[in-house]
């Protein structure tokens, strides 16, 4: 892990109980950000660095930090901008917003070579609409969004956590920070309430009244919160339950999302505040799901696990854990409930952990995951043989 912060893959983990420690590095980090607004988005170019061995010259001839050049053209983009005379080095987070800017999309764009990115984009410049608001973090361009379509609203992360905790005090009790993460493009944090476990695991427990679960139900309520300000993602945050024995946590609700769009009189922050206000409610929508999916009977528990994995997408290096699993709880041919079956899929996530996964990986397999109890389970609850 990178330790200097102005670099591309700069990212921090923090452990449990050390809430003031991602404040800090979220406050520090805004404290060394600034927003550049009005850049005419037709007027962008993007110019490639050729190769490290010319990181000296571009540092030289845009009056650039040469390590900060040396960074962008050894591990990221391997570009500069010229937004209007103004010349600054590209963060790889950054990617995103200018494709979106240019209205160009696709796989491909990623496997192109600096030079050839740049001109494909460049091309979607030229007839680009409006206006573009740029993120400028520790030395580069790290976000460049377009006002185009009704126009970015920045919504800053420590507002956001502030927002977060403070609701968490007031609806919840105690709220026991277990972890958090933060780099330039993504800034996350959990909290568990054991104030609200007892009334919160009573609606779960009502829920499966009659027919009982597989797993112990001693899990612990907790609230997920993340946000970027360099993609165009939610703010978001969501009702969880945490599993000690997969270490993982499971989700059976959407819960908070705010975009970052502008919304006349009324702001985000102001939509992310009163939607957070509603979080318990979350919970009680959760007990409807869990009551619905205690109720569904699946013969084939194996062969459902895979057929979801490669629907969702999940590659069977971390898919066939929960395969596996489920080959255990059912001593091979028993029948389960898909409640079940989805706790039993957090498995994914847990072996993703100890392949030691990036946090984008991690990021979507959990959103993954999140769609399986809404899944058309007459698709995947088959017999015969489901091959990965």
């Amino acid at each position: 892990m990178s330790i200097d912060k102005r670099l591309d893959c700069y990212e921090r983990y923090f452990v449990r109980g050390d809430e003031a420690g991602l404040l800090a590095e979220v406050h520090e980090m805004e404290e060394n950000s600034s927003w550049v607004a009005d850049i005419r988005s037709a007027g962008m170019e993007l110019e490639a660095i050729d190769g490290p061995l010319f990181a000296k010259d571009v540092s030289e001839r845009y009056h650039l930090n040469y390590e900060l050049a040396l960074d962008t053209a050894d591990n990221g983009t391997g570009l500069i901008l010229d937004a209007g005379g103004r010349y600054e080095l590209v963060r790889e987070t950054a990617r995103p917003s200018l494709c979106e800017t240019a209205k160009l999309y696709g796989s491909a764009l990623g496997r192109m070579t600096p030079y050839l990115f740049a001109e494909t984009i460049n091309n979607g410049l030229t007839v680009a609409k409006g206006s573009t608001l740029m993120l400028m973090r520790y030395g580069k361009a790290s976000a460049l969004h377009s006002n185009a379509d009704g126009g970015y609203q920045v919504m800053p992360i420590s507002e956001l956590l502030k927002i977060t905790i403070d609701m968490i005090q007031r609806r919840f009790g105690t709220g026991d920070f277990i972890q958090g993460y933060n780099s330039h493009g993504y800034t996350s944090a959990v909290w568990e309430l054991p104030d609200a476990q007892q009334k919160i695991l009573s609606l779960y427990e009502k829920a499966l009244s009659g027919i009982g679960s597989r797993y112990p139900i001693n899990f612990m309520p907790a609230i997920r919160f993340a946000s970027s300000d360099t993609a165009a993602s939610c703010a978001s945050l969501e009702p969880v339950f945490y599993l000690s024995k997969t270490n993982c946590f499971v989700r059976f609700v959407d819960g908070v999302r705010v975009k970052h769009t502008k919304r006349g009189k009324d702001s985000a922050m102001t939509a992310f505040e009163e939607q957070a206000d509603d979080l318990f409610a979350r919970f009680e929508e959760s007990a409807d799901v869990i009551s619905k999916l205690a109720g569904i009977t699946i013969y084939n528990g194996c062969n459902c696990v895979v057929s979801l994995c490669k629907k969702l997408g999940i590659a069977k290096k971390y898919g066939e854990s929960a395969r596996q699993e489920m080959e255990h709880l059912t001593a091979g041919g028993s029948a389960v409930t898909a409640h079940d079956l989805y706790l039993c899929m957090t498995e994914v996530i847990a072996e993703a952990e100890n392949c030691n996964a990036t946090q984008t990986v991690l990021q979507n397999l959990q959103e993954a995951l999140a769609k399986v109890p809404r899944a058309d389970w007459t698709e995947h609850d088959v017999g015969g043989v489901v091959s990965w």
